[in-house]
């Protein structure tokens, strides 16, 4: 019961703020091809993993998730904000110093919730830095939850969230995500790929 902390209406107000910015921003879409054949014999498999079962998700299903929010957003905008709130997570993991790998792990557990969560409902203000700070624990380079929110009263002083939220919403974070955390990144194979 604690969350939306905000109204609807006072969310709304500041996405539109942030798409009011963001009107020229591009919107980049890729697809992803299956391979014909599934190696069966490596450390860590994908092909058997969370990830690839339950997260690999076709662009119908992705429509399907955001229809709460096509009632009050287009979808351009939509894909805008979730534009905006990666950056902000990059910055934010920036100004802490952390690695691309832990930023990317966050950006991936953010767009997890907001498939099962409407932009309305979650403050993304909130959701984001808890993101950011549930990979750094995955991604074994563990933040304190105080060090993030002070950084975020630096970059935002009216920044409305305390560090007991940051925690309690990080076990509703795991419960939505259905405590699904491994991520697959690209990194590895695009360095083989160049190489």
């Amino acid at each position: 019961g604690k969350y939306p902390r905000f109204s609807e209406a006072v969310i709304f107000s500041i996405h539109k703020k942030y798409l009011a910015r963001l009107a020229a921003c591009p919107v980049v879409s890729a697809d992803c091809a299956w391979p014909d054949v599934i190696p069966d014999t490596m450390a860590a498999n994908f092909w058997i993993s969370s990830h690839c079962n339950h997260w690999l998700l076709d662009k119908n299903r992705v429509r399907q998730a955001y229809a709460r929010d096509r009632d009050t957003f287009s979808e351009t905008e939509i894909r805008k904000l979730h534009i905006h709130y990666a950056q902000f997570i990059q910055t934010l993991g920036k100004n802490l110093k952390m690695r691309q790998r832990l930023v990317a792990t966050a950006i991936v557990y953010f767009k997890r919730f907001y498939i099962k969560n409407s932009l309305l409902h979650y403050d993304p203000r909130l959701i984001a830095p808890t993101a950011l700070y549930l990979a750094s624990k995955v991604e074994e380079c563990p933040l304190q939850a105080k060090l993030v929110c002070i950084k975020l009263k630096s970059m935002d002083p009216s920044y409305p969230y305390s560090v007991s939220d940051l925690l309690e919403c990080e076990f509703f974070m795991l419960e939505e995500m259905n405590f699904y955390l491994i991520v697959y990144h690209a990194y590895r194979p695009l360095m083989q790929f160049l190489s």
